[in-house]
């Protein structure tokens, strides 16, 4: 067996042992992809072409585009993560965090879009950490943390070598990105995805609350959010 052949053997044992350890978590996650997924594709079918060019319609599209492409990036990272590569998922997580973070910012400040949307500006006048501190939302203390770790772990101007990245293995220190299995580093990763997905199917109701009128996808939703809130930490 050939060092590829190993780590695709040792990717596949630790994906199965996650899934032994956090199959709970696991499942309520995906309700939630599925969620956002779903109300994507209800958007397609009831949404009128908005006209970007006003402030609502601005806002609409841009919390659209984050509908979109948030559920992808939140599924990536839950599932490089159940493989054992934390270094990796928390890449993809900091993706998926400001992915939420711009659905729930232009979603509330709808006039902040006009400017992004119609001028696309691939750069925000304020920066993420600064659109959080203007939101309010659960576990906003929890994000705000999350955001802090992130850039810290890959700021372009520092050398970081966290412990997802070395760590000792057999006396030996290992540096790479997996992969291994551990549950204290997947359990903070499995609860901040379940926080972001909460958070954003929130945001999406707030934004396209005519999503309510779909009884089968807010019956989902009703028994989702509870569920939620009991497998978070407070």
């Amino acid at each position: 067996m050939n060092n590829l052949d190993k780590l695709k053997s040792l990717r596949q044992k630790f994906y199965r042992d996650t899934i032994s350890d956090f199959g709970k978590s696991l499942q309520l996650f995906y309700e939630g992809v599925s969620l956002l997924m779903d109300a994507s594709d209800i958007l397609v079918l009831t949404e009128k072409v908005s006209d970007h060019h006003t402030v609502d319609g601005a806002s609409k599209t841009a919390a659209w585009r984050f509908v979109s492409t948030l559920p992808t990036s939140l599924y990536w990272c839950c599932e490089i993560a159940m493989s054992g590569d934390y270094g990796i998922a928390k890449n993809i997580l900091r993706l998926s965090l400001e992915e939420f973070v711009k659905l729930a910012y232009y979603s509330t400040f709808p006039d902040k879009a006009l400017k992004q949307v119609v001028r696309g500006r691939d750069s925000d006048e304020i920066d993420l950490g600064d659109m959080l501190k203007q939101l309010e939302f659960e576990h906003r203390s929890g994000i705000l943390r999350l955001h802090g770790d992130l850039s810290a772990f890959y700021s372009h101007a520092n050398l970081n070598l966290p412990h997802e990245l070395v760590f000792k293995e057999h006396e030996e220190i290992q540096i790479g990105g997996g992969p291994r299995f551990s549950p204290d580093l997947f359990e903070p990763i499995i609860q901040q995805l379940i926080i972001i997905v909460a958070n954003s199917i929130k945001y999406v109701v707030i934004r396209f609350p005519y999503l309510m009128d779909d009884k089968p996808w807010m019956n989902r939703f009703e028994k989702f959010v509870p569920k939620a809130a009991d497998v978070l930490p407070d």
